[in-house]
């Protein structure tokens, strides 16, 4: 095999439910829980994740596989029946095909809905085994981040720990689906031990468990996705104005697929309103909230030209605050080719700002060790 020659590191790849084994609940839940827990079938509308007796998501295992290959991976050859992103050793061949030499990958952007919340715990649990598991078949360079079943505090925090004494970095936190306001006391544990831990909570725009997308008609479907990177701003909002970078100053949260061109308005609206507003005099914030975004807050982008032209400007904070992603394998991602985006969006840019963008800032944030020279895979 060639050397390859590594520039990038994905900081948002995903690992979503069509893609995943089929086998997966039904080997990993608790007996008493499999009868009611996901599996796939065949139906009129092809293969789908069946769970509580109701379809829930199409799979790509079965008669649906084409589809989504045709969807999400169009643009390279696959093998009959491969599932890539469930296939660490086939991902990492994908990521190389770019230049990539590390990813973290996310799960849904909207999760699972479930009606048993003993069920949807045990649904998490196996699902962040197999996360566990495909991190270590390329150790360093994939990371599966474990979900938190959020809409459950107690249980979050019970996995969260579980999932530290088994030696993650970082965990996915769905600010969508918590079960409780996001600097409410309940999650105060939790943002206490990962900033002990030093663990890097993640989460991912989207929307809550069970929330219908959109149909392709009357402009709907359309309307969702040109405004679905600005449903970030009120969990970045509630993070700060309830003080948890305040309480936690070593806590790094990172908002991902937020893209980043409207962000400087963001951070300058919200220091506006320390300015105009009257104090919250139940939170005592030390800063401005654009401080506690350089400190404690990161975001990603695949492909924004708007905000990678920002990045020349110190006042967006862009530069100190963003991570480059490829999105693979969303429709709109950049793999497998993303050099030519890259070249249009930082061109202009010097080689230590790129590096920092592209690879540096993820590398030290995940604990990634980036070759410095070309490598085999």
């Amino acid at each position: 095999m060639e050397p390859v020659g590594y520039k990038y590191i994905s900081a948002d790849n995903h690992l979503n439910t069509p893609w995943l084994p089929p086998d997966l609940w039904q080997e990993r839940l608790p007996k008493r829980l499999r009868e009611d827990g996901p599996r796939v079938i065949e139906t009129d509308l092809g293969s789908y994740w069946v769970w509580e007796g109701q379809l829930r998501k199409i799979s790509a295992v079965g008669s649906n596989w084409k589809k989504l290959v045709d969807d999400e991976f169009g643009r390279v050859e696959l093998p009959v029946g491969a599932l890539p992103p469930s296939d660490a050793r086939l991902a990492a061949r994908h990521m190389d095909i770019a230049g990539i030499h590390a990813a973290l990958f996310y799960g849904d952007t909207r999760k699972w809905k479930v009606d048993n919340p003993e069920l949807l715990v045990e649904m998490y649990r196996a699902y962040n085994d197999l996360c566990l598991e495909l991190s270590s078949v390329v150790p360093g360079r994939l990371i599966y981040l474990p979900n938190l079943p959020t809409a459950n505090p107690d249980a979050a925090l019970r996995e969260f720990r579980r999932l530290v004494g088994q030696g993650v970095r970082a965990v996915e936190f769905s600010v969508f689906d918590a079960g409780r306001p996001l600097a409410s006391g309940v999650w105060e544990p939790l943002w206490a031990e990962a900033e002990d831990q030093g663990i890097v909570i993640c989460s991912h725009t989207g929307h809550g468990a069970g929330v219908p997308r959109p149909p392709n008609r009357d402009g709907a479907s359309l309307a969702a996705h040109a405004t679905a990177p600005f449903v970030a701003a009120r969990p970045v909002a509630d993070m700060i104005f309830g003080g948890v970078f305040e309480r936690y100053p070593r806590l790094m949260w990172v908002m991902a697929e937020s893209r980043i061109g409207w962000l400087p308005f963001l951070f300058a609206w919200m220091d506006r309103q320390c300015e105009i507003r009257r104090p919250d005099e139940t939170v005592g914030l030390g800063m401005l909230p654009s401080e506690y975004v350089r400190r404690n807050i990161r975001f990603t982008f695949e492909n924004d030209v708007v905000g990678a032209r920002l990045l020349e400007h110190d006042w967006s904070l862009l530069t100190e605050t963003v991570m480059w992603c490829c999105d693979y394998p969303h429709p709109q991602n950049v793999w497998p080719d993303p050099d030519p985006v890259v070249e249009k969006m930082m061109g202009n840019l010097d080689r230590a700002t790129r590096d920092l963008i592209l690879h540096g800032r993820a590398a030290e944030l995940f604990g990634i060790d980036f070759p410095r020279t070309p490598e085999h895979a």
